[in-house]
């Protein structure tokens, strides 16, 4: 069951985080002990009609490593989103996109790979297919600087490792480098 326009109409939102909470909230299932380090809330309210039900302010997202390191935070809000690339000059780790027929398209007319830099911000409500990157627009400066410190603060009170310089990978992991050459790259978008 969703209730989405009640969280709509709240201006909240809601991420994964809020699954395991709100599955706790009752409804019949069995209960679940949800750690303390959990920064999900319960959605219940929503599903009850609550008058005060408000989704969250913010979510956060994270990656480190999919098949090859790519370090990158971001923070949402209802109005923008902000991300922080690592590792610069940053281009998309090859090895991260699946193989596909948008990303064979995508080699076959050289849009691949492409530089991204290092902090992007998009304006949720005037551009929803984040198209326009406005973090280096004067007229968004405000808004870059808050989102930067918020997603500061988080990584801060989450203990990002992150804040510490590169990640290792873990013990084990085979990591592909951030770009296959292009006649290994030209196999894989045939295939």
């Amino acid at each position: 069951m969703q209730r989405t326009d009640l969280l709509a109409k709240s201006g909240g939102i809601t991420d994964r985080h809020d699954c395991a909470p709100s599955r706790d909230a009752g409804f019949g299932a069995p209960r679940i002990p949800i750690p303390t380090r959990c920064l999900g809330s319960s959605l219940r309210p929503f599903l009850e009609n609550h008058p005060d039900a408000a989704g969250a302010e913010e979510i956060f997202a994270e990656v480190n490593y999919h098949a090859g390191y790519e370090p990158k935070r971001a923070i949402r809000t209802s109005g923008h989103k902000y991300i922080r690339n690592y590792e610069l000059p940053y281009h998309p780790a090859m090895a991260n996109i699946d193989p596909s027929p948008t990303k064979s398209w995508m080699l076959e007319n050289e849009q691949l790979p492409y530089e991204v830099p290092g902090e992007e911000l998009y304006d949720l409500m005037a551009d929803p297919s984040e198209t326009h990157k406005l973090a280096g627009s004067a007229a968004h400066a405000g808004v870059l600087s808050e989102m930067r410190e918020r997603l500061e603060r988080w990584m801060r009170k989450t203990d990002d490792p992150l804040l510490n310089g590169p990640i290792p990978a873990p013990p084990g992991a085979r990591i592909e480098p951030p770009e296959l050459d292009d006649k290994n790259e030209q196999k894989l978008s045939k295939s």
